[in-house]
């Protein structure tokens, strides 16, 4: 009981939003920076299957396959990318971590859970990416412009040598 509480006060104080879930990918645990993230209570979120959370709709399609995967092999996931919309209508992305913990006496194995919202950095690099290509875009426009006015000058400057040449 002491290594659970233990375990639960770590939980508790990582400032990133984090889930603890049992072996049938269930939420046992909660800490406050996910219930803040999501906008819901501890209530809502214990004995839910993470795929079914009734707070958000996951939209990366192996999200509970890649769970499942962790918690059986004991291999971390590094660095996953997973994508929801809030049941409010906003869409989310995070970064994220996964841990299998195992204890003596408990029920288990964990798994660990951890993300971080980096939705607003997500949408930076894609405007910073929109933004890039209509640069390249309106480069090679002027490019064009200038080429075609070059040409454009060179013709005038051959007519007006001849014009000169004609005169003397």
């Amino acid at each position: 009981k002491r290594a659970r509480e233990y375990a639960e006060n770590i939980v508790s104080t990582i400032p990133y939003p984090v889930l603890v879930l049992d072996e049938k990918i269930r939420v046992i645990n909660a800490n406050e920076a996910f219930l803040a993230l999501f906008k819901t209570t501890r209530q809502d979120v214990i004995s839910w299957p993470i795929a079914e959370l009734p707070n958000i709709v996951w939209q990366t399609p192996d999200f509970e396959e890649m769970l499942s995967k962790s918690l059986a092999t004991g291999r971390a996931i590094e660095e996953a990318i997973v994508r929801g919309i809030s049941r409010r209508g906003w869409a989310i992305v995070l970064q994220m971590k996964t841990r299998r913990l195992s204890t003596k006496g408990d029920k288990g194995p964990f798994l660990l859970v951890a993300f971080e919202d980096i939705t607003r950095r997500k949408r930076n690099e894609e405007e910073r990416a929109t933004l890039f290509q209509a640069l390249e875009e309106s480069r090679a426009v002027l490019e064009d412009r200038v080429h075609e006015r070059t040409e454009q000058l060179s013709k005038s400057y051959g007519q007006l040598r001849t014009l000169g040449e004609q005169l003397v």
